[in-house]
């Protein structure tokens, strides 16, 4: 996933760039920005649930079961997130909302994502129960990932008393800073 997110910086990054130069920008780098960073937001969630299920530290290989929640997960997740940019793309009315995270689609999505921290939480609890030889790591894995979990609802609170004209720089730049600090905190555990 910090692959494909470097790729989505790199997109907005040029559309950033053309923007300052003539005011109009590239919105097709704009869009896949966009799709890139949903994409490698998907793929990272996927994986602390994984994780947080025991998947490669614990066990070799989910149940069935498992396999096929989290598949789901991911699958609503994906899609749920397409709905959000096609609703973006044809239906949104800047007058009524400032931020597409305020919108309807943009409320699934936190629930989404809270409802990840939730699932998380629970896997994690029973994994670390389970088997204590893992405690060490999972006690510093959970709270560090869980608090970046709950990080996207808590920013689109946060976005809620910023002022319109700097709330998407703003939530732009704690989201990529939140983002980094996870793909950090993955690669020092």
């Amino acid at each position: 996933s910090a692959w494909v997110q470097a790729a989505g910086c790199a997109f907005a990054l040029c559309h950033v760039a053309t923007f300052a130069r003539d005011g109009a920008g590239v919105p097709w780098c704009l869009a896949a920005a966009r799709f890139l960073g949903h994409a490698a937001d998907i793929l990272l969630v996927s994986l602390l649930v994984l994780l947080a299920k025991g998947w490669t530290l614990v066990r070799r290989k989910l149940s069935a079961n498992g396999r096929v929640r989290v598949t789901v997960y991911a699958t609503v997740f994906l899609w749920a997130t397409v709905a959000l940019e096609l609703w973006r793309l044809h239906a949104w009315d800047r007058s009524r909302y400032a931020d597409a995270g305020e919108s309807p689609p943009g409320y699934a999505l936190v629930a989404l994502r809270a409802y990840a921290a939730a699932w998380f939480l629970y896997a994690a609890h029973t994994t670390r129960r389970n088997y204590p030889r893992k405690a060490r790591f999972y006690g510093k894995f959970n709270p560090a990932a869980a608090l970046w979990l709950v990080s996207r609802p808590a920013l689109a609170l946060i976005g809620r008393s910023v002022s319109d004209h700097e709330r998407a720089i703003v939530l732009y730049a704690c989201d990529q800073a939140l983002v980094v600090v996870a793909h950090g905190l993955l690669l020092f555990l």
